[in-house]
């Protein structure tokens, strides 16, 4: 069992406890919040895992994990590449625990600036593109079907309104999202599959 939280701040570390011993490891990230609250992420290139490579510090992610036990975790609010920027993520990373790498698999490095977020390029509904990104978003709710696919519904984030605008506060979430870590990368990267049921959210006042 891994486990990542933030508390008192946004963190990045990565724990595992083992129940046969009841005791904890920390495998990965920062043990200190840094001078902005919140370590950013070092991303490295886009699809490799690397020993550099660390997750940025963020609460309200969704996660998931694959076949072959390694951790995705997607999105939530915290701290971009910068250092400088905290938003609504919409990046996607895998941690694989044999080799302890973190590799950054879609989505953006950053975010458009303080407490903004990335928004969402949906596509034809029900066509998996490689170029479909679910929009940045804090407590998307997120579970692994039978084949291994991923699944993402909602979650508070930045959207458009029925003009095509970005609107300006975080609205409630209602689109599906479906992704394959299986699709082979790259090209083309993993195979992601916009599923929004309305396109108007309800905009949290």
């Amino acid at each position: 069992m891994i486990l990542q939280q933030a508390i008192g701040g946004d963190l990045n570390d990565l724990w595992e406890f083992n129940p046969s011993t009841l005791e904890w490891t920390w495998m990965g990230g920062n043990s200190v919040l840094g001078s902005s609250l919140g370590q950013p992420g070092v991303y490295g290139t886009l699809g490799i895992a690397a020993p550099g490579n660390v997750i940025g510090a963020r609460s309200g992610s969704s996660l998931f994990t694959d076949a072959g036990g390694n951790l995705w975790i997607f999105g939530g609010v915290g701290h971009d590449s910068s250092g400088t920027n905290e938003g609504s993520l919409n990046d996607l990373w895998e941690f694989t625990p044999s080799t302890r790498e973190w590799a950054w698999m879609s989505g953006s490095s950053t975010v458009p600036g303080m407490l903004m977020g990335q928004l969402g390029i949906y596509g034809t509904l029900g066509v998996p593109a490689a170029a479909n990104v679910p929009g940045g978003r804090l407590w998307g709710t997120g579970w692994t079907d039978n084949d291994g696919n991923f699944w993402l519904f909602g979650g508070t984030g930045f959207t458009t309104d029925s003009s095509g605008d970005p609107v300006s506060q975080p609205a409630y979430l209602n689109d599906l999202w479906e992704y394959s870590p299986l699709a082979p990368f790259p090209p083309p990267p993993h195979r992601l599959l916009a599923r929004p049921r309305v396109h108007t959210p309800l905009i949290r006042l």
